[in-house]
């Protein structure tokens, strides 16, 4: 059977002859039990709500407990989360997503883009902390599009033309002036005006990707980019729709290695400062929740049972 998937934010579609095709993952797991404290801030989102872990400490602050508010992403600066805010009920702002920011702990969600039944998601923080890149939809088509904190000076950045499907924001470029993106067939780093700088096939990584939606993290350095993407391999033929694993691209060998173990759904990937390891949302064969994972050993370690979505404060 022949079919193509898309990730439109947190809804998964797959089209088959007309038809949409939904399922599960497996229930099996193989739990992890240590825990540890990681010597820096990150943020992540629970059925509770949204919290942040403090470096050093053992207990989380949570800063909402808003279920509408999704996708965090924790400031540089470590005193701002943004969000991905989404309305579904019949209010002014009835049936749209929008860009918004916790500027304190139980603070309102202050929106600085969106409209009525518009639909952007997923906002990432420059490495200045300056602006936000973000996916946005438009006339029926995913791209990127930047803005800056304060919502002011809105652009568009790369949206799909020739050649190009389904483009998906990924991740800053560790110069802030770049983006890397993607679509089914090529990694794409572009300027903040579009213009692609590099592209990278991904059958010239020998990666087949199945499904739009893939989420990315740039090392510190900006040597390494960690790929969260769904792509055709034996031990995730048990799912009955694409799943993601997590992968590391070195721009100096032009090679892909797979980090996370045979059977583990992984995505968001989050570097930490050292640049020696990442933190990313593991299920699947692991029992669901933050993990930390050192390149050396490639073990995971669980940090937050039940959570998803981490992101790292990167100063």
């Amino acid at each position: 059977m022949n079919m193509r998937f898309l990730i439109l934010g947190s809804m998964l579609v797959a089209v088959v002859s007309g038809g949409v095709l939904a399922s599960g993952p497996p229930q099996s797991k193989t739990p992890a039990t240590e825990q540890v404290v990681l010597p820096v801030d990150f943020s992540y989102s629970t059925g509770s709500g949204i919290f942040i872990q403090r470096a050093g400490r053992k207990r989380p602050e949570q800063w909402s407990t808003k279920k509408e508010l999704v996708y965090p992403a924790l400031s540089p600066s470590g005193s701002t989360i943004a969000v991905t805010l989404e309305t579904r009920s019949k209010t002014k702002m009835s049936g749209g997503r929008f860009i918004a920011l916790l500027e304190n702990p139980g603070a309102q969600p202050k929106v600085i883009f969106g409209t009525e039944n518009h639909h952007c998601y997923g906002p990432m923080w420059s490495p200045d902390g300056g602006m936000l890149m973000f996916n946005n939809l438009r006339d029926g088509k995913w791209g990127v599009a930047v803005i800056n904190k304060d919502g002011s000076e809105y652009r568009d950045v790369i949206f799909p033309d020739k050649g190009m499907h389904f483009i998906n924001a990924a991740c800053w470029g560790a110069d802030g002036k770049t983006l890397f993106a993607s679509d089914f067939n090529n990694l794409y780093q572009v300027d903040l005006t579009g213009k692609v700088v590099r592209k990278i096939p991904f059958a010239d990584l020998s990666l087949e990707v199945r499904a739009g939606g893939a989420s990315f993290s740039l090392s510190p350095d900006g040597s390494r980019l960690l790929m969260a993407i769904s792509v055709e391999l034996p031990d995730m033929d048990k799912f009955e729709f694409p799943v993601d694993v997590i992968y590391m691209l070195d721009f100096s060998t032009g090679k892909a290695t797979r980090l996370t173990p045979d059977g583990a759904l992984a995505s968001s990937p989050a570097w930490l400062p050292d640049g020696k390891a990442f933190l990313f949302h593991g299920d699947g064969s692991l029992r669901a929740g933050v993990y930390r994972m050192e390149l050396e050993s490639k073990r995971p370690v669980l940090l937050q049972p039940g959570a998803s979505y981490p992101s790292v404060r990167a100063k």
